[in-house]
């Protein structure tokens, strides 16, 4: 509770309601409280004869943030409390007749105070304004006010004394001064142009008639003002902290303004606002009190000036868009609130009362935000739940529209489309069916129109509504528009004959980020104006004949361009290189695309120019290429190795039989690839703006005459991915315009084949659901034996079927394993009896096929099979033998069946409950399924998922799940991990973190480990090693080998994706086969074999390694193969002496451009090598790639071995300064960091004289694991 002025009112409270933090504003003369001690823990105190700053002791007060000093009460002796405020950002000075000197022995300026409010009344002959100056740190001050409050005399000098104090405020941006009528042109002149926010003037003692002497001041701030306050009111009332900048938040009630001073007040204002083109940024002005006029509502008073009312209100519609918009805003949030309070209104108790948490409780930005990661189709599916999603679906759909009518073709819209583009836009193949002439209330909505090219359409849209952002993706030679004027504000351009860059002064455009280029119509003289663009990121360059060469003196080579597309059309018969690095810094470019389209005649050393312009692109990383059908392999031989990330090509101009040379391209890159386009279709259709890397998003409509060659187009792609193991990031290919997904459930329903031969080459253990059917005359059996067992590790589902004739009412394909559909002819007795058998030798007693729990065969389900067998119950006792004698794997299978079956039982009786009511309509949290509530339930920690599971039952399930399925144990290493609610790493969401190996429920029967999947310990001991015995089922991992323990079994699981290496620990190598999915790889220098480092070479899907060593071994990795394999996180600890770190070691033993995470850590290295700075200061520059880094070694200067570094690479630095003496004194880091200023996300700086034991738990692993406090840590640390 906040009282303005003290009092009994005051008093009472305080007394009465001791929890309730009360503040006091202004303390008043006329009251003596019966007890002055402020409240200890509050936030902002007074000072004076009666209130005491509340020193409990001589600890800092770092909490309070404002101060209220009364000089002219306040003794001498308390003032040095101030300075324990060292959290004081806001200081108010009263002063009558003492003077500001007193405050210099303080240490204000010690203080961070950023406002600053002095008020003077009194009579003051000399300098009150010079004792500031000495008082307080003026480079902090962002918020400056000085009143002159009912003073009698003033010093002749003030005038020059203010101006002076205000050129000493270099930080200043709000400004609030109440003077005797100053020149306040010649007070502000010294003020830095366009500086001030907020500006607040108020002149007393002097005639009526004075005016203002401001219009200088203005004018030099025009561009930053956004809240002005300007007076010439000659007398002051009694509430003396009511004036300043508190002057804009609180509107006090005025009964003494007359009609003729608010009419001249109006005018003022609209002649200083120019009707809007000056002070664009300004949002709230107040002149001579004119506006609390409004809030009095004294209506009578207002009808003798009605038409200077109606002359304001033109005014205001004529105010610059900026203005508009401020006050849009302002009316929105009013409406919203208004219908916030209706629906608390409408809340009956039964709602209040409600324990569930409701998806439809969350608030309308949320709601937004889900649906924007919608396609158009599935938003039309949300809005008709209610009312409120009706409204919010509506909003995405109008928001942002795509127009695709003047293409030659369309686009394809599935609800299956999910890339960017489809989520984004609202997509409209017919600008016809767009409601455009009716009165559709809906076009309010729209804020942005795309169209795919220039026309009617277009321009009749952007002409009918000129506040929708309408862009043009390309531009139209069989139309001239009837303006060619683009939109200023737009974030896309044009520039070609027609279309100009629509620069209004000669500043520059930073909003425009994506620029079309037409080089055979743009005129010269408008080239220059694209240097004004210094936010470019996108240019596209489209040019008939080589026009390049005028781009030379544009200065494209200092814009921020990352995307660069260059599409040539015509007779080419030169294309310089040396002209593209001229123009463009192609250093910069990310994103290159280089497409000859419709050429005549291609220059003879096209191949070689091209490889040329490809290896000048070091930071590439993605690439499209039309061309004639050239070699690519050696066109792209010189690409850095695995940096591409999407691959376009296509050829053109060639027979349909020509293949691309493109296999040792994407041999080199096919470790990084994630999205690959492969086309040598000859023909290519009118649009050509639809070429490129936006394929990938954009799919248009089918065209006939492309199933063809379908077939050899999916064994192309089989060849190419070779059974999985090639291209492991790639997610999207697309060949020949045929795009595949990544097929996890594979339908075929097909004449007579050979299954066999035809999936041999999937991917081992990819499957999880498959259905194969052959329909033909003879009774034929389906050839598959030897393609199952290629999937046998990961097949969920099956379905074989060889019957020869198909129901036309039967829903074939994957439906069939869900939906059971009643055979009018069921199987005869022996033909059953056949089945059962084939699927017993299929699943060999349980040992094959562990994961399957659904199978038919010939269209009989284990259900329809347990129909049928009541005929034959001789039969009965044999099948239930079988079932026995079926493995423990296919039993859980078979239970899971069970329970579902079980579940669908209770789910058909509860709509019989006459009782309860089942026409709900409320969409509710728990009305999810279970797996979106465990995936809800994976982004919390331990602490918030043992506080959601008493809710329900199912809550309760679900939060035990989760608990139990991933657990850390933290008992070997130095210190404890803390465990706290505030705590959202990755590793506290993911990880149950157990301290203590006993209190986890080993001994007892715990039906409850069941539910475990992964345990991970710090370190190797009896603890790992017991539970590794006791459940084997369990992917048991530890982080850090002990060198004190020597285990039972040193045996590591075979399908860990994460290894050790040591004198104990193997790589568990069954056969020669590789390992592809071992992930991490910690090697013990100092205790492995050299007999053992040969089977790394198998890890190759290697992608972090973590070398300890005591000594320098490194040398003997050197013959492993490790730079062929995908290192992208390095770790080197190193323990003992070290006298020489060779770096050129370091290069031939890893392929250092890979490299993404580097860590070098040097822990207790009794001797180091002299040039130890030198070495790695030499090393990391090397790591061309790296983003992120941690540094623990000896002191050195930080700020040297990291002066070559590339500026702004890094994300993530680690650095920690071990010495003998400690502080941070010789921690010398400063310059390193301002040169990663721009890109750093993550810091750690730490300078400590020992380390823990746990040296595991150093380096980037501390951003994710906070450790305990430690003990002996003192308060001052």
């Amino acid at each position: 509770m906040v009282f303005r002025e003290s009092g009994r009112c005051f008093e009472i409270t305080r007394i009465l309601y001791p929890w309730v933090e009360t503040i006091v504003e202004e303390e008043s003369t006329s009251y003596t409280p019966t007890c002055a001690e402020q409240n200890y823990k509050s936030t902002q105190l007074m000072l004076s004869g009666r209130n005491k700053i509340p020193c409990q002791s001589q600890e800092s007060l770092p909490w309070v943030r404002k101060l209220t000093l009364y000089m002219n009460r306040a003794d001498e002796d308390d003032l040095p409390a101030i300075a324990k405020l060292s959290g004081l950002t806001e200081l108010i000075i009263h002063s009558s007749n003492k003077p500001l000197r007193r405050l210099a022995r303080i240490g204000l300026q010690c203080l961070p105070i950023k406002s600053l409010k002095i008020l003077l009344h009194g009579i003051f002959e000399k300098d009150p304004i010079n004792p500031i100056h000495e008082s307080f740190d003026l480079d902090k001050i962002i918020t400056f006010q000085l009143h002159f409050m009912r003073l009698t005399t003033y010093s002749y000098s003030i005038k020059e004394q203010i101006r002076t104090l205000l050129s000493r405020l270099p930080n200043i941006q709000n400004l609030s001064l109440i003077t005797p009528n100053f020149d306040f042109d010649h007070i502000m002149d010294k003020l830095k142009p366009n500086s001030l926010h907020s500006l607040h003037l108020k002149i007393i003692r002097g005639n009526s008639n004075q005016e203002l002497q401001v219009e200088n001041a203005l004018q030099n701030q025009e561009m930053s003002l956004k809240r002005l306050y300007l007076s010439q009111r000659m007398h002051l009332r009694k509430e003396l902290q009511n004036y300043g900048l508190i002057e804009f938040d609180r509107i006090v009630m005025d009964y003494e303004t007359s009609e003729a001073e608010l009419v001249r007040n109006i005018s003022r204002i609209r002649n200083i606002l120019q009707d809007g083109k000056r002070f664009r940024q300004l949002y709230q002005y107040l002149f001579g009190w004119w506006s609390n006029m409004w809030k009095m509502g004294k209506r009578e008073e207002l009808k003798q000036f009605n038409d200077d009312i109606q002359q304001l209100k033109s005014y205001v519609m004529d105010i610059g868009k900026s203005n508009k918009n401020n006050l849009e805003k302002i009316n929105n949030e009013l409406q919203q609130i208004k219908k916030d309070i209706e629906i608390l209104g409408n809340l009956n108790e039964n709602s209040r009362s409600t324990t569930q948490l409701e998806l439809m409780s969350l608030p309308d930005h949320i709601l937004a935000d889900v649906l924007k990661n919608l396609n158009q189709i599935h938003v039309c599916r949300v809005c008709p739940i209610n009312r409120r999603l009706y409204r919010l679906g509506k909003a995405k759909l109008y928001n942002s529209i795509y127009f695709s009518a003047s293409l030659g073709e369309t686009f394809h819209i599935s609800p299956d489309l999910c890339t960017s583009f489809y989520t984004k836009f609202t997509i409209i193949n017919d600008w016809y069916c767009f409601p455009w002439t009716q009165n559709n209330s809906n076009l309010g909505l729209v804020r942005k129109v795309v169209f795919a090219s220039s026309g009617p359409c277009f321009d009749i849209t952007r002409i009918l509504y000129p506040w929708i952002d309408t862009i043009v993706e390309n531009e139209s030679t069989s139309y001239t528009p009837t303006c060619a004027e683009q939109n200023y504000e737009s974030t896309q351009l044009m520039l070609s004959g027609r279309n100009k860059i629509p620069c209004q002064s000669q500043e520059s455009m930073p909003w425009v980020r994506k620029l079309t280029l037409y080089m055979n119509r743009v005129d010269e003289d408008d080239l220059p104006a694209i240097a004004k663009l210094t936010g470019l990121t996108e240019l596209s360059v489209r040019s008939t004949d080589d026009r390049l060469r005028i781009l030379n003196p544009v200065g494209l080579e200092c814009l921020p361009i990352k995307s660069l597309e260059i599409s040539f059309s015509g007779t080419m018969e030169v294309v310089s290189i040396h002209l593209f690095q001229e123009i463009f810094d192609l250093e910069k470019i990310v994103t290159f695309q280089l497409h000859f389209l419709h050429v005549e005649k291609y220059p003879d050393d096209l191949s070689e120019q091209i490889r040329t312009l490809l290896s000048m692109l070091p930071s590439m990383q993605h690439l499209s290429l039309i061309t004639p059908n050239i070699d690519f392999d050696h066109v792209m031989d010189r690409l850095k190795p695995n940096s591409l990330h999407e691959l376009h090509l296509k050829i053109i101009r060639g027979n349909g039989n020509e293949e691309l040379r493109v296999d040792h391209a994407l041999q080199n890159q096919e470790m990084s690839l994630k999205r690959l386009y492969v086309s040598h279709r000859k023909d290519l259709h009118l649009d050509k703006q639809n070429y490129g890397l936006i394929e990938f998003d954009r799919i248009m409509g089918f065209r006939a005459g492309y199933v063809g060659g379908l077939v050899k187009d999916l064994a192309r792609v089989r060849n190419m991915l070779r059974d999985g193991k090639r291209f492991r990031q790639l997610y999207q290919i697309s060949l020949n315009e045929l795009r595949l997904p990544n097929i996890q459930s594979l339908p075929w329903i097909t004449p007579r084949i050979y299954f066999d031969h035809v999936i041999d080459r999937l991917k081992p253990n990819f499957l999880r659901v498959l259905e194969l059917k052959i329909i033909h005359d003879r009774n034929e059996e389906l050839q598959v034996e030897n393609a199952l067992p290629n999937q046998q590790m990961s097949l969920n589902r099956l379905y074989l079927s060889n019957k020869k004739d198909l129901d036309a009412e039967i829903n074939y394909k994957l439906i069939e394993l869900d939906r059971i559909v009643e055979d009018q002819e069921p199987l005869s007795e022996a033909k059953l009896i056949k089945n059962i058998s084939r699927i017993r030798n299929m699943l060999r007693d349980g040992k094959r096929f562990r994961q399957l729990y659904q199978i038919l065969l010939n269209e009989d389900s284990w259900a329809r099979m347990s129909v049928q067998m009541t005929q034959f119950r001789s039969d009965n006792q044999q099948l239930k033998s079988d079932l026995i004698e079926i493995g423990e794997s296919s039993k859980k299978n078979l239970e899971k069946i069970i329970s579902e079956i079980q579940k669908i039982k209770k789910d058909n009786e509860v709509p019989r409950n006459p009782h309860e009511n089942t026409t709900t309509t409320q969409l509710t949290l728990m009305s999810l399924s279970d797996r979106i509530l465990g995936d809800i339930l994976k982004n919390l920690n331990q602490i918030h998922v043992c506080q959601v599971c008493p809710t329900n039952r199912r809550l309760y399930r679900l939060g035990k799940a989760k608990l139990y399925n991933s657990i850390y144990f933290s008992i070997s290493s130095g210190q404890k991990l803390l465990i706290s609610p505030g705590l959202y790493t990755s590793f506290y969401t993911k990880f149950t973190i157990v301290s203590n190996w006993y209190f986890f429920p080993w001994t007892q029967d715990n039906s409850n480990l069941r539910l475990v999947r992964k345990m991970v310990f710090a370190s190797s001991g009896p603890f790992f090693d017991m539970t590794r015995n006791l459940c084997p089922w369990i992917d048991t991992i530890v982080e850090d080998e002990s060198t004190s323990y020597t285990p039972t079994c040193a045996e590591q699981n075979y399908k860990s994706t994460q290894l050790m290496l040591s004198g104990r620990n193997k790589i568990p190598c069954q056969s020669q086969e590789s390992l592809p999915w071992v992930r991490k790889l910690t090697l013990y220098m100092n205790l492995v074999k050299k007999d053992y480092l040969a089977p790394i070479a198998k890890l190759t899907g290697l992608t972090e390694l973590s070398v300890p060593s005591k000594d320098d071994r490194l040398s003997i990795l050197n013959r492993v193969g490790l730079e062929c394999l995908p290192i992208k996180s390095l770790e080197i600890s190193l323990d003992g002496a070290i006298e020489v770190l060779s770096i050129n070691l370091f290069q031939e033993i890893f392929d250092l451009e890979k490299i993404i995470t580097f860590q070098l850590h040097l822990f207790r290295v009794e001797k180091y090598s002299d040039d130890l700075s030198e070495q790695v200061r030499e090393l990391l520059p090397r790591l061309s790639n790296m983003q992120n880094i941690s540094l623990i070694t000896p002191g050195i200067d930080f700020d040297h071995v990291m002066d070559r570094l590339k500026p702004n690479s890094l994300h993530v630095l680690h650095l920690k300064f071990i010495s003998d003496d400690g502080g941070y004194e010789k921690f010398q880091f400063d310059n390193a960091l301002e040169n990663q200023e721009a890109s750093l996300q993550r810091l750690y700086l730490n300078a400590i004289t020992n380390l823990h034991r746990g040296k595991q738990n150093h380096g980037l692993i501390e951003f994710d694991r906070i450790m305990d406090y430690p003990k002996g840590a003192s308060d001052e640390e």
